[in-house]
């Protein structure tokens, strides 16, 4: 199913804003960097970018040190829709994202639920 293929990827995608104590890593310039940009309801907008190909893997906001680490999504492509969750966690910097695209299987839509660091 091409819906699971795609939260694999925006699973990586949608997890916002730089790591804290990021030691000077660079991770636009990582190998299977992608950039995407994320509409948020408490961050605004923001681009972001991911590394790895976990559903819960962490990304990284292009412009300060925020880390944002998703703990449920929606995906809708083709009629189609998929969700993903575990429990909420409890520190209180929790926002929800969306984004859209296209690809192979053509247009979809994503809603990432996350949590962040604050932005320094």
């Amino acid at each position: 199913m091409r819906i699971k293929s795609l939260v694999l990827v925006l699973g990586i995608v949608a997890m916002l804003f730089g790591a804290a104590g990021s030691a000077g890593a660079d991770p636009i310039n990582a190998k299977n960097a992608e950039v995407i940009t994320l509409d948020c309801s408490v961050n605004g907008t923001l681009q972001v970018v991911v590394n790895g190909n976990g559903n819960w893997t962490p990304g990284h906001a292009i412009g300060n040190n925020q880390v944002g680490v998703p703990y449920a999504f929606e995906f809708t492509q083709g009629g189609q829709t998929f969700s993903i969750s575990k429990p909420a966690p409890q520190n209180g910097r929790l926002d929800v994202c969306t984004f859209s695209g296209t690809d192979e299987g053509g247009p979809f839509t994503a809603t990432v639920w996350i949590s962040y660091t604050p932005a320094h």
